[in-house]
């Protein structure tokens, strides 16, 4: 039966023992130290192509320290500038709203509070500006004019004394003086005058209201005064007078 002699190992095989054990139990505190992973991977050693797309999230990242992307920049200035724009928008439409608010305050203080509605036109409104004084041997001199229809005064001598004629000619066949028929055009109808106070005394001899129709339907109704013997300062007084104020109905 054969001894086995036991012999001292070499210096190589020891070393490498050593070193499988090394290995092997470096190993395992690598496995070990896998679960925080942090002092494993190198900071700044991983390119972004190395993570898996759309496995990051806010969560990971400090949003707070990402840049403003030139597009978002742009859109924050396009923001407040249409802000700004409509402020002044507003602004304007408030100044117009206002503006039209004293415009109608100012026009109602005008008008008494009244409605314009409740006003006649200038152009409907006909007046001679008060009496207007005729020289004695004047004749047909205008007193007042409005549509169709034009007044006039003659002033003449009768018995040594002025008399006064007041006529109202139209330029289209009317009805003048509230009359039933109507007159041809440009013909002049006398209104009803007093002649009968006559003298150094001057007095309203006459006070009327007086109505014309065209034929084409326009009305005007006048308030009408004239005489003779203006002004009274006068001795004897050879003037004659009238004046009219009226409407275009």
């Amino acid at each position: 039966m054969k001894k086995f002699v036991s012999r001292r190992p070499s210096a190589s095989l020891v070393i490498s023992i050593l070193a499988l054990v090394v290995a092997m139990s470096g190993t395992a505190i690598a496995a070990s130290k896998l679960v925080s992973g942090d002092k494993l991977i190198k900071k700044g050693s991983l390119s972004g192509n190395r993570l898996r797309h759309k496995t990051l999230t806010g969560k990971q990242i400090n949003l707070s320290k990402l840049g403003t992307v030139p597009s978002a920049k742009t859109a924050d200035s396009a923001t407040t500038a249409t802000s700004a724009l409509t402020a002044t928008s507003a602004t304007s439409a408030t100044t117009a709203t206002n503006a039209t608010n004293a415009t109608n305050a100012t026009n109602a203080t005008n008008l008494g509070g009244q409605p314009a509605s409740a006003y006649a036109l200038s152009s409907k409104i006909v007046t001679s500006g008060g009496v207007k004084v005729v020289a004695e041997g004047q004749s047909n001199v205008t007193v007042a004019k409005i549509g169709h229809f034009t007044f006039t005064e003659s002033c003449t001598t009768v018995a040594g004394k002025p008399s006064s004629t007041f006529n109202v000619v139209a330029d289209t066949p009317a009805s003048l003086d509230d009359s039933q028929t109507f007159i041809p055009a440009n013909t002049p109808d006398p209104l009803p005058i007093d002649n009968s106070q006559t003298g150094s005394t001057f007095t309203a001899n006459n006070n009327e209201i007086s109505t014309q129709i065209a034929s084409d339907g326009q009305q005007v109704t006048i308030f009408y005064s004239d005489g003779v013997d203006f002004p009274s300062s006068a001795t004897p007084a050879p003037n004659c007078y009238a004046g009219v104020t009226g409407f275009e109905g």
